[in-house]
């Protein structure tokens, strides 16, 4: 098995087979049927997918941070980030990429309220942005200044972070948008 293996990688490669130097030539199939060159035939790469992501920087007064879990099923599971909600993912949604950060605001806005119980007022204009790829995915993510409307819904998804202390596990995202604004 591991001599077919050495096999295809030096002398059977898939761009140019050396099928006059290989020792297998009389038993080849492909080189019988005069296919050497179409195989292995190699699955078209998946193109990337653009994902645009809007997290939510809430202050409390003593200047503790509101850090969300992220959920299980989803990449980064179980690790900490500013509120983010996904307000589009070109793999999935139907509806076009929002040009305007207003457009993106309100999504926002309706995903945060939706996924994680949070009436929050946010600025029209992000105060920073980042841009992050995991696997295919590339990944921008606008952070917004954002005031509760209401009171917190108190789940064990949600939590205050004082910037002074040790932050717990965050996002790689987590982490350069609260570097941009200095907190950490």
């Amino acid at each position: 098995n591991q001599a077919l293996m050495e096999l295809g990688a030096t002398v059977c490669s898939p761009r140019a087979p050396a099928c006059g130097r290989c020792p297998w030539a009389a038993h080849c199939r492909a080189r019988r049927d005069g296919r050497a060159e179409d195989l292995p035939r190699t699955a078209a790469r998946p193109g990337t997918v653009a994902v645009v992501r809007a997290a939510a920087l809430v202050r409390r007064r003593d200047g503790a941070l509101l850090l969300a879990r992220v959920p299980e099923g989803e990449p980064n599971a179980g690790l900490w980030e500013p509120p983010t909600v996904t307000v589009h993912h070109a793999g999935r949604d139907r509806r076009p990429a929002p040009a305007r950060t207003g457009t993106i605001a309100r999504r926002a806005r309706d995903g945060w309220r939706r996924e994680l119980g949070l009436a929050l007022e946010v600025d029209a204009e992000p105060i920073a942005r980042v841009r992050h790829a995991i696997t295919r995915h590339r990944i921008t993510v606008h952070l917004f200044a954002a005031r509760a409307s209401g009171p917190l819904p108190r789940r064990s998804a949600l939590r205050w972070w004082d910037p002074a202390g040790e932050p717990p596990a965050l996002t790689a995202a987590g982490r350069r948008l609260l570097a941009r604004i200095g907190a950490r």
